[in-house]
């Protein structure tokens, strides 16, 4: 072979790839093949992304705001159980909305004109209302020291806030119809019971001032009257049924004679002595060495 054969062989030898080139266009043409299929399958796998995304914000959006709820909610119930004094009887407590009519008059058995019906309510209320207390209740209440305690080791003698209300209203009655429940009454028991019935007035009164009911009263116009009148109210009310089953599940008879004895006078009832006392409340215990002249 002549040197211009093999020059013309060396040029047509040109023409063909080398072995990087054919690689190359291996790869070029391997991208291309595939690249119908990236196109296919890539808005898919962004959506998906996109799915688990938006789906793993929301989920943290709701797990950080029931978060917050739950907080807070735990934080007022902390600081409503800590403004609530210690008692024993606050598992009976369960709210109820009530509608009171405003001119409901004197009706039903607790009021009205003294009567044997009207006397049993009113008994069936007091005949409840001294109660055993635990030893851990009298400590929650910082009030163990000279507390006293039942004969029969069943607990200490007490009583709930709300009964010394209610016997301050029983004893308001009485006092209206003292004609009928003191007849006869000395001028010296005159002035007790005048006495009394103040206290009972204060007490109410602090009473009343406590609580705040904060319900609201409105007005209405009514037909033939000059003045407005007041509507029916809405109210929080603890449910009595259950304060009247906590406390007859506790109730013990604290008239019983020789039941409860005075380390040191002896017992604070004797036969016949308790009859027809609210026991528990210093309906008993006014001082009867009391200025008639002062108080009357």
């Amino acid at each position: 072979m002549d040197f211009r054969t093999q020059k013309r062989l060396s040029n047509d030898d040109s023409s063909l790839p080398s072995s990087s080139e054919s690689a190359d266009t291996t790869d070029t043409l391997l991208e291309k093949s595939l690249s119908p299929y990236r196109e296919k399958n890539l808005p898919f796998w962004r959506e998906h992304i996109k799915i688990v995304l938006v789906t793993g914000t929301a989920f943290l959006f709701l797990f950080a705001f029931s978060a917050i709820v739950f907080e807070n909610n735990r934080k007022l119930e902390k600081q409503l159980q800590s403004s609530l004094i210690y008692s024993p009887a606050n598992e009976a407590l369960k709210w109820n909305v009530v509608e009171w009519e405003h001119d409901d008059g004197a009706q039903g058995d607790y009021v009205g004109e003294p009567r044997p019906v009207l006397e049993k309510a009113w008994r069936d209320i007091f005949d409840i209302m001294n109660v055993r207390l635990s030893e851990q209740d009298l400590m929650a209440v910082g009030r163990l020291e000279d507390a006293v305690a039942l004969p029969d080791g069943s607990g200490y003698a007490g009583t709930l806030n709300v009964f010394h209300e209610l016997h301050c209203i029983w004893w308001l009655y009485k006092y209206v119809h003292k004609d009928h429940y003191f007849e006869g009454a000395t001028p010296q028991e005159q002035a007790i019971m005048k006495l009394h019935s103040h206290h009972c007035l204060n007490y109410l009164r602090k009473s009343a001032m406590c609580h705040s009911d904060v319900g609201v009263i409105t007005y209405n116009w009514k037909q033939g009257s000059l003045k407005p009148k007041a509507t029916a109210t809405t109210h929080q009310c603890a449910d009595w049924s259950h304060i009247t089953q906590w406390s007859s599940s506790r109730s013990f008879n604290m008239t019983k004679p020789g039941y409860i004895v005075n380390p040191s006078l002896g017992p604070i009832f004797k036969e016949g002595e308790a009859e027809g006392l609210a026991v528990g409340i210093p309906e008993h215990e006014v001082d009867v060495n009391v200025d008639v002249d002062a108080i009357s």
